[in-house]
């Protein structure tokens, strides 16, 4: 018998799952082996504390007051409680070129969708294509409509290029 086949034999006795090679069939298992004398003895007592030593009670595991328990998924958090990568800035020169891109591509958008777009499709490509949505979205909206680049009807949810804006996407993109 190879090595690997004595491992597994033992460990199918050991869970449980296989025959005892050494009993004989049709024979019950044999009953575990347990020592008498060391079921009967109680466990030793546990020894005094030093003389100087205060007594140790049961170890609370409740959070500061403040703390709160982070959610299941939240990001891992240092030891000094701040997401890694938090308090990184920005430059504001890197800020600005994302902005603008996300600015060109979101009119490139319109064009492309005849002049006219919905406020969501246009989201919807923002935050796939530039990773701009929710309130930069709002702030690039904001911009583009009040350089009048773009209509927008909040009533139907609409955006329409106006001349000026064929013109901006002439000189930029």
């Amino acid at each position: 018998m190879a090595f690997r086949d004595r491992i597994k034999d033992r460990l199918k006795r050991v869970m449980g799952r296989g025959p005892d090679p050494v009993s004989t069939p049709g024979a019950p298992p044999p009953a575990p082996k347990v020592k008498a004398a060391a079921a009967a003895t109680p466990p030793p007592p546990p020894k005094p504390a030093a003389a100087g030593a205060a007594p140790v009670g049961p170890v609370s595991r409740a959070r500061p007051k403040g703390q709160r328990k982070p959610p299941p998924g939240a990001a891992p958090q240092t030891p000094t409680g701040k997401k890694p990568g938090a308090g990184k800035k920005i430059s504001p020169e890197k800020m600005r070129k994302a902005v603008m891109r996300a600015k060109k591509g979101t009119m490139k958008f319109v064009q492309d969708a005849g002049g006219n777009s919905e406020l969501a499709d246009m989201h919807d490509h923002s935050e796939r294509r530039y990773f701009v949505a929710h309130r930069a979205f709002s702030r690039l909206m904001e911009e583009i409509t009040e350089e009048g680049l773009l209509l927008f009807d909040s009533g139907t949810g609409m955006s329409t290029m106006t001349e000026k804006g064929e013109e901006w996407i002439r000189e930029n993109v």
